[in-house]
């Protein structure tokens, strides 16, 4: 219903927007324009009114919380009629503003009462299927995925048959499209991986909102596929996942070479994207189970999230992304945003500015992190520790000049480094949580701290001894 109070603001931009409405006559090139027809009647706003549009369009997503339920050209078409409608009855002599809150508080009830179901399915590329596939239903935060067999395409078109059958007789272009889904459309999903995604929304906002959960929750599994596989095969097989169509797929690259100064020629031949597909098997998802990744995304289903949940998810999202790289510069990139991500920083927690900047504070607390959870005998625990800081540093330079234009080599070596301590350190994180050891950032730092002085102080004494011994 929404209060009359929160409801004014819109009332009265929308009823400035109908009195100052311009025409055609008036556009001029490098105006601000915002031209529509509705129900014949024919808008024309320009520079203020076309802004102020803008800005009522934008506040109505946000109105009690509509973005969850409607897109941005749902709710632009909603307002479009609004603004026909209340300039159509503004021609009978009734004031604008008392138009405008009729109408507006029609499309209040209307929108806030919405409570259709929709249930989107979205064919996921990367998965293998042969020889067995398993008929299991798998949950990954707020979706679900499963193999489409010919039991779940029988029910799939039981559920469009009901809908069918619900349709108002007058509606051919609802029994047309039921017919092509069933003749063609379903047989291009059958023995396909499909998630499926149930969301009270308009079918436009279902639909963005079913990949945006489809991208989110494949995040797990791609860092699962990191975990279970050599990085190399685990790595090769995350970068095949997504929703079809949006995915690198498996393509041959061919390159001929012919030298200027002698008579040879060479032909060279590879391959870009996934070289290996997820086998949707039995024994496959009992591993998945086991990892304890699809508990962990339980965390999408949260509505709210701790500052440590929220820097665990955006360090997973970019861990995985980097797994999709096939360029160095990009997987470097997302790695060292990955790290930048989940690290808390000190300035947040205290004010005294860290001695060498940002890359030294997560390059040192990488680096304590990695050493402080090497086997309890290891030996060189501080050499590790220097030499983790070091690679993180050097990547971080190379990033910089990457971002500010420069050239400069990834070698396969260090950036694979990189790969398997972010990886790690993703992973640690992620066991922290289960056991509740970080229940928030300020916990995480607390703990980088008193390891970081630990080391330290080990190192100090060692020194201490080592001159000691040597008077």
């Amino acid at each position: 219903m929404g209060s009359q109070e929160s409801k004014r603001p819109f009332i009265k931009k929308i009823s400035f927007i109908i009195r100052h409405r311009g025409d055609l006559g008036q556009l001029k090139s490098d105006s601000d324009a915002k031209l529509f027809i509705e129900d014949g009647i024919a808008i024309t706003l320009i520079d203020q009114t076309a802004r102020l549009y803008t800005e009522v369009l934008e506040g109505l997503s946000q109105f009690h919380n509509w973005s969850d339920r409607f897109s941005e050209r749902y709710l632009d078409k909603e307002l479009q009629k609004l603004i026909a409608n209340a300039a159509k009855e503004e021609a009978n002599e009734r004031t604008i503003e008392g138009c405008v809150s009729h109408f507006f508080n029609e499309l209040v009830d209307r929108l806030d009462s919405y409570s259709a179901e929709n249930i989107v399915i979205v064919p996921i590329a990367g998965f293998r299927s042969d020889p067995a596939p398993s008929d299991a239903r798998v949950t990954i935060g707020n979706l679900t995925l499963m193999y489409m067999n010919d039991t779940r395409i029988r029910e799939t078109i039981d559920v469009l048959e009901n809908i069918r059958a619900k349709a108002p007789k007058k509606a051919p272009k609802q029994e047309q499209l039921v017919d092509m889904l069933r003749q063609n459309s379903l047989d291009r999903i059958k023995g396909q991986v499909c998630a499926e995604y149930r969301v009270v929304a308009e079918p436009e906002r279902a639909i963005e909102r079913a990949y945006d959960e489809t991208r989110r929750s494949l995040d797990w599994l791609r860092c699962a596929t990191f975990f279970l596989y050599s990085r190399e095969k685990g790595k090769k097989m995350a970068a095949g996942l997504g929703p079809l169509g949006e995915v690198i797929t498996y393509t041959p690259e061919t390159a001929l070479i012919m030298s200027s100064s002698s008579t040879r020629i060479t032909l060279r031949n590879a391959a870009k994207g996934p070289l290996f597909r997820f086998d949707w098997n039995a024994e496959n998802i009992r591993s998945l189970r086991e990892s304890g990744f699809l508990r962990m995304a339980e965390l999408l289903k949260c509505p709210v999230l701790t500052d440590f949940q929220q820097a665990l998810l955006l360090g997973v999202h970019w861990f995985a992304d980097s797994l999709t790289q096939l360029q160095k510069e990009n997987e470097l990139l997302s790695l060292i945003t990955c790290l930048e991500s989940v690290i808390p920083s000190k300035d947040k927690f205290d004010k005294r500015s860290t001695e060498g900047g940002i890359s030294h504070a997560i390059a040192e607390s990488v680096a304590t992190a990695y050493a402080a959870n090497l086997p309890p005998k290891q030996k060189n625990r501080d050499r590790i520790r220097g030499a983790a800081e070091k690679l993180v540093l050097d990547m971080y330079g190379k990033r910089s000049h990457i971002t500010h234009g420069g050239k400069i080599e990834i070698f396969d070596r260090e950036l694979g480094e990189l790969s398997l301590l972010v990886g790690g350190l993703i992973n640690w994180l992620i066991q922290q949580y289960q056991s509740e050891e970080f229940l928030d950032q300020l916990a995480f730092l607390k703990w980088l701290q008193f390891h970081k002085s630990k080391f330290d102080y080990e190192r100090l004494e060692k020194e201490f001894r080592a001159a000691k011994k040597s008077n």
